[in-house]
């Protein structure tokens, strides 16, 4: 593979056209707008990671030979017409317009079994086992409702213990 080729190859996977000078802010957004589609820890169900990766490749590519890239771009935009040939069929290999493929979801299992440190903290204090119940709701449900309901257990026995205890004058 010659260099204009692999420079051509780079832009066509990060999708910038090869028909002026590249700049770093050029580069950068458009290695900013793919990553949100194709990043493997994103909730999009269509990531492809293999894309992802030969994308972060160009982009380091491209970033650290920027300077001869933008010379070889200087030829391809005034060279001659078996150049321009040339970069329209590498272009037209390396375009990327397809749909993504999807990505097969990876089934991580979470056992839903509170902890006794966990435990004992939202007794002891209510706010944290507010707090852990939001936290871990969506990944752990029956913990953290067991954090909730200790949570209030222990700021009603608060609140019945404060309203009872008798009342000593103070310095007696």
């Amino acid at each position: 593979m010659t260099y204009r080729e692999k420079v051509l190859y780079n832009l066509g996977v990060l999708e910038i056209k090869p028909d002026h000078l590249l700049t770093l802010a050029e580069l950068k957004q458009s290695y900013l707008r793919l990553t949100k589609l194709y990043h493997p820890d994103n909730d999009n169900p269509y990531t492809d990671s293999k894309k992802y990766f030969s994308m972060k490749d160009s982009y380091d590519y491209l970033y650290d030979h920027l300077d001869l890239a933008n010379e070889e771009l200087m030829h391809i935009i005034n060279g001659d017409p078996e150049v321009k040939e040339e970069v329209k069929e590498v272009v037209e290999d390396t375009s990327v317009n397809e749909a993504p493929k999807a990505m097969p979801q990876s089934e991580v299992k979470v056992e839903d079994r509170p902890t006794m440190l966990l435990i004992i903290i939202s007794f002891l204090s209510p706010i944290v086992g507010v707090i852990m119940f939001f936290m871990t709701r969506k990944v752990t449900p029956k913990s953290s409702w067991l954090y909730l309901a200790l949570g209030i257990l222990s700021f009603a026995l608060n609140v019945l213990l404060v309203a009872f205890m008798p009342k000593f004058p103070i310095g007696v």
